[in-house]
């Protein structure tokens, strides 16, 4: 959603699981005088901060390195790519967590579990495309098959099947194929 400046330059140790007390351990630190709160909460707080939208964003759209120094390999489970709905509720969602005394919390917490249904509908609709593509080319050997949300539409989706002999792509909303090139 914003650029990310330490991946963007090769800095992928603040997208991991194992080095994530500690870049919240040095952010709760640097920012003792920002935030009113004990520093034990500043550093929990930092840590789901990062964990939620740091991490969890970038392994849902183009992958995060969950375990390095260990392991250096790009886990992703592609579902967001330029969603302007993703960014427009959660654009909301920070305008009502800031004036919390008119909307309250209860309006927060429906509209992150609205977001978090979207999310996993969409996640389903992934699944359901993945279904529909292994039954389809079930008789082909499939070597690898590639699934891409488009950008900016929601629940339209871009494939790749590569096969021993062919490559065939299309699109598809939800789990239909609407489009296919073989």
């Amino acid at each position: 959603m914003i650029i990310d400046v330490p991946k963007l330059i090769g800095n992928v140790s603040t997208h991991s699981l194992l080095l994530l007390p500690f870049t919240s351990l040095a952010l709760a630190l640097l920012t003792y005088k920002l935030l009113p709160f004990t520093f034990f909460r500043r550093w929990i707080g930092i840590a789901l901060l990062l964990l939620i939208a740091g991490i969890g964003i970038d392994y849902l759209g183009n992958g995060a390195h969950l375990f390095y120094p260990i392991n250096e390999h790009n886990l992703e489970y592609p579902l967001i790519k330029r969603d302007l709905w993703l960014l427009g509720g959660l654009v909301l969602l920070t305008l009502f967590s800031l004036s919390q005394k008119l909307y309250g919390w209860k309006w927060v917490v429906s509209g992150l579990m609205i977001l978090c249904l979207l999310l996993g509908w969409k996640a389903y609709s992934k699944q359901q495309l993945q279904q529909t593509l292994d039954h389809r080319y079930s008789d082909e050997e499939v070597v690898r098959i590639t699934t891409q949300p488009a950008a900016y539409v929601g629940y339209k989706w871009r494939f790749t099947v590569y096969t021993l002999n062919d490559v065939s792509y299309g699109e598809a909303i939800g789990g239909e194929i609407t489009e296919l090139h073989e």
